[in-house]
Order: structure tokens, then C-alpha cells, then sequence
């Protein structure tokens, strides 16, 4: 019988694209525009934490859509990646996978964000 199972899930974070985004935009601008990135994606989990729990598939689907925009915008390569997880188990209508998928984009996204500011933080 499992009583606790420990999920550990790695981040996957491009700092080469931080570094482009600096080069092209500036230490300033780039910092900025990841603060900004992190707001949007922050209001976009909400929506797809919403979503969920009201059992909108099409939602989920538009939102991951957007997520993985934002996501690979600013380098977040594994954030990204997963969203599009989501949008497959969307149109798939498969409620426990897209489910346990929305969960896993969340966790990831946390992760993701911390990461980010801790790698803008020290190019910044």
C-alpha cells in the first residue's frame, strides 16, 4: 500500500534565451519583461486551475495554449512542453490524464518561476 508518494520533477529553464533576451532588450527591459512573463503565466495557472474544477476542457485547452506562449517566450522549455501535454489530453477528452496533467503543469510552473527569478535575478 503507498501512504506518500514524493514527486520530483525537474525545471527546465533555456538561460541562453535569458542572455539572448538581454542582449536584444537590455539587462533592464529583459528583467522587465520576465517580471511581466511571470505575472501573466501566475493569472493564466489561475485560470486553468478554475477551469478544472468547473470541468471546461475547452478552457484548459485555450489557456495551455497561452501558457506555453508565455512559457517559451522567456526559455521556460519545460513549462512549455507540458502545456502542450495539456492541450493534447484536451482533445483527447480524457479527464483523469488532463487532470493529473493540469496538476503537473501547476507544479512545474511554480518550480519554473522560482527558477526564472533566481536566473534573472543573477543576469539582472
Amino acid at each position: 500500500m503507498v501512504s506518500w508518494i514524493r514527486i520530483e520533477e525537474g525545471v527546465r529553464v533555456d538561460p541562453d534565451r535569458v542572455l539572448r533576451l538581454a542582449a536584444r532588450l537590455g539587462r533592464i527591459d529583459a528583467a522587465h519583461l520576465i517580471s511581466a512573463t511571470s505575472q501573466d503565466l501566475i493569472e493564466q495557472f489561475a485560470r486553468i486551475e478554475l477551469a478544472v474544477r468547473q470541468q471546461e476542457p475547452q478552457q484548459i485547452a485555450w489557456t495551455a495554449v497561452e501558457v506555453e506562449r508565455l512559457a517559451d517566450q522567456v526559455g521556460m522549455i519545460g513549462l512549455a512542453r507540458v502545456a502542450r501535454d495539456l492541450q493534447h489530453c484536451c482533445m483527447r477528452d480524457d479527464r483523469p490524464a488532463r487532470e493529473a496533467v493540469a496538476a503537473r503543469l501547476m507544479r512545474i510552473g511554480e518550480r519554473s518561476l522560482a527558477a526564472m527569478g533566481l536566473l534573472a535575478g543573477r543576469r539582472g
